[in-house]
């Protein structure tokens, strides 16, 4: 059992390992950069600002962004439903919808 938990930590170590160790494989003109590298050439390097238009609920605004309104769902905010075609309105749902209008 012992022997067995063993491998499966070692097998565990060196896939960490080789996850975040960059490796660039160049083939012909091409090259493929793997890891840390990688994911910050995925990581914007200029940040667009927009204004905030209108408020839908607690965690969905409305912000003109290069002269179009735009509707953006935040990340990481979860707030009851209070203007879901579907669902009633939740407990506290109009107090988050209240209190992200008064963060504008």
């Amino acid at each position: 059992m012992r022997t067995k938990w063993l491998l499966v930590m070692y097998l565990l170590l060196i896939n960490i390992a080789f996850t975040i160790t960059p490796i660039t494989l160049s083939t012909g003109s091409i090259q493929f950069i793997y890891a840390e590298e990688w994911l910050k050439q995925l990581q914007p390097t200029e940040y667009a600002s927009a204004e905030v238009y209108s408020n839908i609920d607690g965690d969905t605004i409305k912000v003109i962004l290069d002269s179009e309104i735009e509707t953006i769902r935040m990340i990481g905010v979860d707030t009851p439903e209070s203007v879901h075609p579907r669902k009633p309105v939740e407990y506290f749902g109009k107090s988050a919808s209240l209190f992200s209008k008064l963060l504008r």
